[in-house]
């Protein structure tokens, strides 16, 4: 391993916007004149395995000390350049620092993929992928190509930009330590059976560059926004959970398609229960099953998501406090059912009104202690309303009545209020009349 102190590169290429770290190591290494991709991986990162990194790279710091800090060794460096762009959202704090650490020194990159997740989940499969439309227009500006990091994302067979599938270059051997430059690789077309479901494959690429835009995303708020999507779409009865029968059948009809295309990404998809334990057990979290999730149950405009995500937000009971807090935690009711428990309405009238069952208004009374304190509060608040209206009303048509003549022509709203604001009902109610008022005994002194 060459020492840290060693003296800095004589050239670099620049480096693009959206270029891979990867893509840049290799356009080095083809014309540095070196003759291995152990030696230019050793110069560049401080170990030979660089070439084999073309997801997660590890030796950054040293990268960044050799080019004069044209790559910065940071976060943010790693967020543009290297498919944690598509996992950091998804991460606590305690989690990006330590995958950031692992990334920033030349270590052995196992360390770097168990703290990130790539080394786990529905798919460790990060092969190299490019857009051959995106292959031309490289080719007339920069007379080269290179390896766009939007491509290289999970889930990502689309090409956001011209919106054709995109090509792949094949699963390589874990032996294999090369630098594969574009121009030189024999890449290859999706099979048959995944151009069947382009559509869906654009649904998920889509969805998959909102979470990897998104600075911060809450799992908790994914959840909720899920669920209400899938209620929404009338694949569930309910928002607030969702029956086994009915996410066999969503995994069947919407999920399935996409497990089998022939796709290797997806080829984890393939049994249902990935859906119940992504939206019960935070650790189960991947944003590839976020992906689909959100691709298979509605919109997938960019603008439609997020808004749809800051309404899950707002319905969070405790949103973020905890990064490392696994147990689920329960979030409020939906907007249409604060709206439609407004004001002295009952369960049965609310659930006619808003087309809902009973027995769900019901359930989400018992689980949203908020929803309860909402409907108490705006029933007090419309009879409260109701009663000072009344006797305003009665008082300003009949500006001569008596106190005890407005007491008796408005008896419920003064009965009502006598219990529940009697300070207000005297600001209401005429002034008593002296020659009215009840006479006192007199006291005598024995």
């Amino acid at each position: 391993m060459i020492a840290d102190s060693c003296p800095p590169l004589t050239f670099f290429p620049d480096i693009q916007a959206d270029e891979t770290i990867y893509s840049a190591c290799t356009r080095y290494h083809f014309r540095s004149g070196y003759s291995d991709s152990a030696t230019t991986s050793t110069r560049l990162l401080g170990h030979a395995w660089g070439g084999k990194h073309q997801d997660l790279p590890v030796g950054v710091a040293r990268l960044s000390r050799l080019t004069g800090g044209a790559i910065a060794a940071n976060e943010t460096t790693l967020r543009e350049r290297t498919v944690l762009r598509a996992y950091l959202p998804l991460m606590s704090s305690a989690r990006r620092e330590k995958v950031v650490g692992a990334c920033l020194r030349s270590t052995k990159s196992v360390l770097a993929k168990a703290y990130s997740g790539l080394s786990y989940g529905v798919t460790t499969d990060h092969r190299l992928r490019h857009c051959i439309e995106c292959l031309q227009a490289q080719y007339a500006k920069h007379g080269f190509a290179f390896w766009r990091t939007s491509h290289q994302l999970p889930g990502v067979w689309v090409c956001p930009d011209h919106q054709a599938l995109l090509v792949h270059l094949p699963e390589r051997s874990k032996k294999r330590t090369d630098w594969v430059r574009v121009e030189r690789s024999a890449l290859r077309e999706l099979p048959q059976e995944a151009v069947a479901v382009t559509r869906r494959l654009s649904q998920v690429s889509s969805v998959m560059q909102w979470i990897s835009n998104s600075e911060r995303l809450h799992v908790d708020a994914l959840v909720v926004m899920v669920r209400a999507r899938l209620h929404e779409a009338r694949h569930t009865r309910s928002d607030m959970k969702a029956t086994d029968e009915e996410l066999a059948r969503v995994h069947k009809t919407e999920v399935a398609p996409l497990a089998l295309c022939g796709v290797s990404q997806f080829q984890g998809f393939r049994d249902e229960s990935w859906i119940s334990s992504c939206l019960i057990d935070e650790r189960a979290s991947h944003p590839l099953k976020w992906a689909v999730l959100l691709g298979i149950s509605g919109e997938v405009d960019h603008s439609a998501l997020s808004r749809a995500y800051a309404v899950a937000t707002e319905r969070i009971s405790q949103p973020g406090l905890f990064d490392h807090d696994y147990r689920p935690r329960r979030s409020r009711a939906p907007e249409a059912v604060y709206a439609a428990l407004t004001g002295p309405v009952t369960v049965a009238e609310a659930a006619q009104a808003s087309g809902m069952r009973a027995s769900e208004l019901q359930a989400w009374l018992r689980r949203d202690e908020m929803l309860s304190q909402h409907w108490r509060a705006t029933d007090f608040d419309v009879r409260r309303r109701a009663a000072m209206f009344t006797i305003e009303g009665c008082t300003t048509a009949n500006p001569k009545m008596m106190r005890s003549q407005v007491m008796a022509r408005c008896l419920w709203a003064v009965r009502w209020l006598e219990q529940n604001d009697r300070q207000m009902l005297n600001l209401l109610l005429p002034a008593s009349q002296a020659k009215y008022a009840r006479q006192f005994r007199l006291q005598f002194d024995d």
